[in-house]
């Protein structure tokens, strides 16, 4: 009996166990501003135009680093979008250097509307001497 129970205890443990436990996925709405502001890429040194976008509901705007899959070719300025999207998040590996945890695909564009976003962040490029 004592042999039954421990092997179902294994059972149990083992078919809860998949490689996929490490990764996520979810999905998330977010509201994208009509026009591009200048900001770092992806935490690096790299600067670039980024997408701004806000919870719906919101009044705060953020700079999104990350590349949107699918999105660009829809993109227009001076539109502003409420799209769904396909939210990846993957373990960390620490065999990786330079990993990208967080991965963006458009699920679908809820709506489009044109207009000018309003209270728009400044870029956030720093200011080099002259």
């Amino acid at each position: 009996m004592k042999y039954i129970l421990l092997l179902l205890s294994f059972l149990f443990v083992f078919a809860g166990c998949s490689k996929d436990d490490n990764q996520k996925d979810k999905i998330i709405t977010l509201t994208i501003a009509s026009e591009k502001r200048m900001g770092y890429i992806s935490w690096s040194s790299y600067v670039g135009p980024c997408y701004l976008v806000k919870d719906v509901g919101s009044d705060q705007w953020l700079f999104f680093r990350q590349y949107i899959k699918g999105f660009d070719p829809y993109y227009e300025e001076g539109y502003e979008y409420v799209v769904e999207l396909n939210w990846h998040i993957d373990s960390f590996d620490s065999s990786l250097a330079d990993q990208e945890l967080d991965s963006y695909s458009l699920r679908k564009i809820i709506s489009k509307e044109k207009k000018d976003s309003e209270n728009l962040p400044a870029d956030i490029v720093p200011h080099l001497p002259d």
